[in-house]
């Protein structure tokens, strides 16, 4: 990838960037991300000293909506952000509550619902990969997991018994 390239796939974090700190984008505005592509949105993240609701939100060009809370996290949510590549389905966030007693960091899975990065580009682009989870045979919907240590926690790839060679998951695991 050039200079040139990564430029360019930068502009619509950029623009996401503008976007929040100008006016907030408001409740249900989404950055055109269209032209930005899974892999971009996963270095991102994976970049990001920490995660929080402001970092993902700009990455994914998309507002989370909070779904619920408890003493310990709250719970966001976003749904179907269209990538050039792939969709997002499923954008399922908890963050620790400042002053709670969570044990846990913050946990961040994007479920993708179009496209399919081949298992082999992953292994590629983000190997060695360990497995860190299987199948227990009561869904076809189960994931094979494999992972990688991160500075920051743990970032897993899940690939679904029904499609064994696409992934369907991606999930930044934070420690505490």
């Amino acid at each position: 990838m050039t200079g040139t390239t990564r430029a360019i796939d930068a502009w619509p974090a950029v623009l996401a960037v503008l976007c929040v700190a100008a006016s907030g984008c408001g409740k249900g505005a989404v950055v055109d991300h269209k032209s930005t592509s899974l892999t971009s949105i996963v270095d991102t993240l994976r970049s990001a000293e920490r995660l929080n609701r402001s970092t993902i939100e700009v990455a994914i060009g998309a507002p989370l909506a909070q779904t619920s809370e408890n003493g310990s996290f709250t719970f966001f949510e976003g749904h179907d952000v269209t990538l050039s590549d792939a969709t997002i389905g499923l954008v399922d966030y908890r963050e620790p509550r400042a002053g709670g007693n969570a044990t846990a960091g913050a946990l961040l899975t994007l479920t993708l619902t179009r496209g399919c990065p081949a298992r082999a580009q992953v292994e590629h682009r983000y190997g060695p990969l360990s497995v860190a989870g299987v199948p227990r045979g009561r869904s076809l919907d189960e994931e094979t997991q494999l992972a990688r240590p991160e500075p920051w926690g743990r970032l897993s790839f899940g690939f679904a018994e029904r499609t064994p060679t696409c992934l369907t998951s991606i999930t930044f695991s934070h420690d505490r």
